[in-house]
């Protein structure tokens, strides 16, 4: 059986990381070509090969490097480790159909849901799982007392988040930001 060869994105975080060192944990022995767009990422030197790769805001960049390596260097499998890359894999999974690699991630349900901390809280009360008191600003009339937690409802890293000590400083956010949530 040939080795498999196993594309691992955003290798210089912590979840790229982690993936390399399941994979080199296995009894596979998998060929492991990392990619990241930052040239000095830290997971690079646990890689067999590492690709610098374009931000994948640079959407047609990114899908041209994606498509390419995976054809170039016979890639099997494709474990995408950072949320925007889950985000853009996950909208167009189609152009990846065809490619001759397969996506290691979630089923696009799982994904959707879990991106996006308001549906997050909504599967937690229909499966009856305990989750902090949650409101969009738009269903919110001042039902938590202050501190409240403001965050944005999609993302990740603690990015958008603050912590607002009363009326005044939620409005000052709410006018600022968009799409966020209020939390207990």
């Amino acid at each position: 059986m040939a080795k498999l060869r196993i594309l691992v994105t955003a290798v210089g975080g912590d979840l790229g990381q982690s993936i390399i060192k399941c994979l080199r944990d296995s009894h596979f022995q998998p060929y492991i070509i990392g990619c990241d767009m930052n040239l000095y990422a830290g997971g690079r030197v646990d890689c067999d090969e590492f690709l610098h790769a374009p931000p994948v805001r640079q959407e047609h960049e990114y899908q041209y490097f994606l498509l390419k390596n995976i054809k170039e260097k016979e890639i099997n499998y494709v474990f995408p480790a950072a949320d925007v890359e889950i985000i853009y894999l996950n909208k167009n999974r189609h152009l990846f159909s065809q490619c001759g690699a397969e996506l290691v991630m979630n089923e696009p349900g799982v994904i959707d849901t879990f991106m996006d901390k308001h549906r997050t809280i909504e599967f937690f009360k229909e499966k009856g799982i305990p989750y902090p008191q949650t409101w969009l600003p738009s269903n919110y009339d001042n039902q938590l007392s202050f501190p409240v937690i403001l965050k944005k409802q999609t993302g990740s890293g603690s990015q958008g988040f603050f912590k607002v000590n009363d009326a005044k400083e939620l409005q000052f956010f709410l006018k600022r930001h968009r799409n966020m949530i209020i939390q207990e």
